[in-house]
């Protein structure tokens, strides 16, 4: 099981903008603009390229309908009867609650025991459905065909290829960023079941697959997914049991979520957790576990310790 920590050089980058913001608003809300219409008006007579390209493009979608094609659902469906798969990426951030856009549907397909077995249901879909084609990403942040039966080599290689063909990408994880392929059975025992025998990747593990990506809408997942498990955290911190809370704040902590322990926790022992829990993320650089170690009232790491050794002993 992975444990979730804040990226270290994350939360600098947000307490700078946070002070930045502070200073530059000075207590004054910033004002908002509305978002115009993207709408286009109906072509009557075509006079530019722009209006020869629309016409063109609505011709293609209309005459694309009369070749029955698998879509994107249909090809994750029929991997499903094949394999065990658990959905991450863009579609499990709006299962979690998120509305927001993507491009492609991100799949882990049960790598056990091995990349031969993991490749052989795509082979089977790719076979099925020719206008489908496997890929992998290139070098220069592109995607580049592959056959067939490379796919098992790209598969360990790349930790994951694309298919493509369908009216959404569907990229297919071998094992997804910072997880090990013994890792899917807890992943998937976690995950909740949708459509088709799928399993919706549980948050904490999904926020532990963007915890190292640098991409602008990974910040807004990750921000969207903390709010979330941070406040089931505050509801279950404050009734649950000592071993309870001490397995919850081994798997997922956050400065705010340390500071919660120590502050509303009558249990010594969890106090002490969310203590360590503070000192080593302030040791690490977090600016914010700092901030809070100062607001609560500074507890000297061999106080922790004392405390975890009586918890230990009870």
């Amino acid at each position: 099981m992975k444990p979730y920590r804040p990226n270290v050089d994350r939360q600098k980058r947000r307490y700078s903008l946070r002070l930045s913001l502070l200073r530059l608003r000075k207590g004054k809300p910033f004002p908002t603009k509305a978002i115009g219409s993207n709408s286009e008006p109906w072509i009557e007579n075509a006079r530019s390229l722009a209006d020869a390209e629309v016409i063109s493009d609505s011709v293609e979608r209309s005459t694309a309908g009369w070749v029955r094609k698998m879509t994107a659902q249909e090809a994750v469906a029929f991997l499903a009867t094949k394999r065990r798969i658990v959905l991450l990426g863009g579609m499990a951030m709006i299962l979690h609650g998120l509305s927001r856009n993507t491009k492609d549907y991100d799949i882990w397909l049960d790598p056990l025991p091995d990349a031969q077995t993991w490749a052989a249901a795509i082979q089977q879909l790719l076979r099925r459905e020719p206008p489908l084609q496997a890929q992998r990403i290139s070098s220069f942040g592109g995607w580049t065909p592959i056959g067939v039966a490379d796919v098992p080599l790209v598969g360990t290689e790349d930790r994951l290829i694309r298919i493509a063909g369908a009216e959404r990408p569907i990229d297919v994880f071998f094992v997804p960023n910072e997880f090990d392929a013994a890792d899917f059975e807890g992943v998937w025992e976690r995950g909740t079941s949708i459509d088709h025998g799928v399993r919706l990747m549980e948050a904490i593990d999904l926020i532990v697959t963007k915890q190292l990506t640098d991409r602008p809408h990974d910040e807004t997942d990750i921000r969207f997914l903390t709010n979330k498990i941070e406040a089931q955290y505050r509801s279950r911190l404050r009734t649950c049991s000592e071993a309870e809370a001490v397995s919850m704040l081994d798997r997922f902590a956050t400065p705010e979520i340390a500071a919660f322990a120590v502050r509303e926790s009558k249990e010594d022992s969890i106090r002490a957790v969310g203590w360590r829990i503070l000192h080593e993320m302030r040791a690490n650089g977090d600016p914010f576990a700092e901030e809070f170690i100062r607001e609560i009232g500074l507890a000297s790491p061999e106080v922790v310790d004392r405390l975890e050794e009586e918890r230990r002993k009870q």
